[in-house]
């Protein structure tokens, strides 16, 4: 076999200059780095699986009886060289193999909150004290990176003054991808001269994975491992000279995904960061940011089969486009007050306290296609029903008003708007109007180019950092995280108000899309930042959020072929021969109309069960189920069931005859109480993630507030969040 050779170094020109622009050193973080790529393999022998191979790069370890944790360390630890990231493609199976040949205990202590807690270092921002086992000392962050060193000394505690060996880090770089490694690697996704395997070698990577569940320790495995290391290395090579074009250089024990690349560019950029921001944010606009705060919209509005054409509109980048615009929040105002807010500047962020209902409340006369706003219930479900109270940003409510979707914003009603906090930004350029810069800059290289690929990665994990709670966040920020969502929701609603058929001809809503089944003739489609991308659908299925598909995926089945849909929650390829069916189950549903007995009781959705390709017992999960003896178990014969039925976001179902077309809806929940004679709202329950900021409600943090020309802080808190 033939193998592309490619430089083992990836090296930037990039250097610290000093105030009089000469060059002084390279960065640490500019030193050349080289990929060594880890990866392992099992085999089932009569139902007990073992973790027969481990390889890192082209050298390779195996036992036909299951490798230990120790020998895995051992070999790891001879490969540790300076200026080398040891990674790996989606290593969850390869940590939790390791780390089930591991004392109950030890594992405990590793990987659970609890035994995390223990071993919390007592200064802030400190790694954790490592678990020490056996002459090692290790530790893991997440599910993304792993570090072990050798144990020199005697001492019990784990961190002592004694001189150590250095740590090596082994980290997973899948998250980079979201996808699976035949999709990465394959030569149709890179541009001419990019590719990173010869069509022989796709081939063979591709017949390994397809034998996985049959795979034996033989040369053919071995060689599909060493293969899969080396096409990796190529892949992380590639990528980090795309970052480099950037100018984001990240060190060996950072590559754990993308969101590691967007806080380089954030530092690069300059962009205040959580603690500096913490100190100036009053807490009563933050905490009102951060019960603001619900993600993405998900929702279908039609149930089965849409019939004949649909239609498909994508923001380009939608997170980084409203990303680019927004503000300074050091140097403005902040106020608060009470009932409509006043009218600010284009720039203004405001939020409001507000109880709002749709148009046909409170007697629910009226068709309502779409509930007024979203709405959080007690579990932490996200769904949009007819009623709502809770804090919301002003311009995605206007917006919501514009769609149809709630009354008149006036406070002459019973639908009110109780208070508000609002910030009117200083002079100050928006931090992150780089992105636009990164974005054109892909779309002038090429989509598919290194520094392209690059390019889309931080773009497009700018918002994971700013919606951070778990570790460090060090751009934790409830303000942008919430505003990143909300302006996102916000652009969808506008769609939905501005088409010439309304809320109606909407099918769905899919984050950044909407899909509707009469064209919208008024969004502008090109590939500029913001704007917006059409695809048409042929007899779209939708069958639950997140789960659709159309002729086109029909059609690659019917040829053989391994589809492409959307899917959420699942493997896509393990729910193919379920298309089919559910299709059939939803043609059903004419019948049932027919009959006059569609109601969208629970058994008339359609329901499949399926096998999956491959099916494991984590390490926690076996700690959380108190059977160690699970750890790393594979099954093939676990069913898992997917259901139509939308009940915790809408609820009933009916037929409509819409312009000559046969459609399926559901209608969105009531949500509202009536304990005497009159309906109450039911407010919506916030986000309890903190984005990393302290807790403003703790006795601790009301007594640093102290007192300020306004008043007392905690008292202007309390009253800005309950009206109290």
């Amino acid at each position: 076999m033939q193998f592309v050779k490619t430089a083992r170094r990836s090296l930037s020109s990039v250097t610290i200059s000093g105030h009089d622009g000469r060059s002084h050193h390279a960065r640490k973080s500019d030193t050349p780095v080289t990929f060594v790529c880890v990866d392992g393999e099992g085999m089932t022998v009569n139902g007990d699986h073992r973790y027969v191979l481990f390889g890192v790069g082209e050298n390779q370890i195996s036992d036909a009886g299951g490798l230990h944790w120790t020998e895995i360390f051992e070999f790891l630890y001879i490969h540790n060289r300076p200026h080398t990231a040891f990674v790996g493609f989606f290593l969850g199976y390869d940590f939790t193999q390791i780390f089930s040949t591991m004392p109950e205990d030890t594992a405990w202590m590793l990987l659970t909150t609890e035994g995390q807690k223990l071993r919390r270092h007592r200064v802030d921002g400190k790694a954790p004290h490592p678990v020490q086992l056996d002459g090692w000392q290790f530790d893991i962050l997440g599910s993304k990176r792993l570090r072990i060193r050798p144990k020199t000394c005697d001492c019990i505690v784990a961190t002592c003054g004694c001189k150590f060996q250095p740590w090596m880090y082994v980290c997973d770089v899948g998250p980079f991808f979201q996808a699976s490694l035949l999709t990465v690697i394959d030569p149709k996704g890179w541009a001419d001269g990019t590719q990173v395997v010869t069509d022989l070698e796709f081939e063979t990577i591709r017949e390994g994975k397809a034998k996985r569940s049959t795979a034996i320790l033989d040369e053919d495995m071995r060689l599909y491992n060493r293969l899969e290391n080396v096409v990796l290395a190529r892949v992380m090579h590639t990528l980090d000279n795309g970052f480099h074009g950037i100018g984001i250089h990240l060190p060996p024990s950072k590559w754990f995904g993308p969101g590691q690349a967007a806080q380089a560019w954030l530092k690069k950029e300059n962009v205040p960061g959580r603690k500096e921001l913490e100190s100036v944010i009053p807490p009563w606009f933050a905490e009102a940011a951060r019960m603001s705060y619900f993600g993405g919209w998900f929702e279908i509005f039609m149930h089965g089969i849409v019939e004949g054409n649909s239609h498909e509109y994508d923001i380009n980048s939608a997170y980084p486009s409203v990303i680019a615009r927004l503000p300074c929040l050091l140097h403005g105002s902040y106020s608060h007050g009470v009932g409509i807010p006043p009218r600010g500047s284009e720039r203004s962020l405001t939020l409001v306290y507000a109880s709002v209902w749709s148009p046909g409340m409170p007697d629910g006369g009226r068709d309502q296609h779409i509930g007024a706003m979203l709405h959080r219930d007690g579990h932490g479900r996200i769904l949009r029903p007819m009623a709502t109270e809770g804090w919301f940003w002003w311009d995605e409510l206007q917006a919501s008003q514009r769609a149809g979707l709630i009354k008149r914003l006036d406070n002459r009603g019973k639908q009110k708007v109780q208070r508000w906090v609002s910030y009117e930004p200083c002079d100050c350029p928006p931090p992150m109007s780089g992105i636009a810069g990164l974005y054109d800059k892909r779309l002038a290289v090429g989509k598919k180019s290194p520094l392209g690929k690059g390019a889309k990665l931080v773009y497009n994990s700018g918002y994971g950092k700013f919606a951070q709670s778990i570790g460090d966040p060090i751009f934790g920020n409830p303000v942008y995280a919430s505003r990143i969502t909300a302006g996102c929701r916000t652009r969808i609603l506008e769609a939905i108000a501005t088409h010439p058929k309304g809320t109606a001809n909407a099918c769905m809503v899919a984050t950044d899309a909407v899909y509707f089944l009469d064209p919208h003739p008024g969004l502008p489609i090109t590939p500029l930042l913001g704007e917006w991308e059409h695809k048409g659908r042929s007899n779209l299925t939708l069958f639950k959020p997140g789960v659709y598909w159309d002729d086109e995926t029909r059609g690659e089945i019917s040829a053989g072929n391994n589809p492409h849909f959307k899917a959420r929650g699942f493997v896509a390829r393990d729910f193919v021969r379920s298309i089919e069916r559910i299709d059939d189950a939803f043609r059903s549903w004419g019948t049932l109309a027919q009959e006059g007995s569609l109601n969208g009781l629970p058994e008339q959705w359609p329901t499949v069960k399926f096998r999956p390709a491959f099916s494991m017992t984590t390490a926690l999960q076996a700690l959380r189920q108190h059977d160690w003896t699970r750890a790393g178990t594979v099954r093939t014969d676990i069913e898992l069931e997917q259901n139509a039925d939308p009940f915790t976001k809408r609820e009933g179902l009916y037929q409509d005859t819409y312009d000559g077309r046969t459609i399926y809806r559901s209608r969105p929940h009531f949500n509202m109480i009536q304990p005497e004679h009159e309906l109450e709202w039911v407010p919506s329950f916030p986000y309890e993630k903190r984005f990393g900021m302290d807790d403003p409600f703790s006795e601790e943090y009301k007594q640093q507030l102290g007192i300020t020309q306004d008043g007392n802080v905690a008292d202007i808190l309390a009253w800005i969040l309950t009206g109290e």
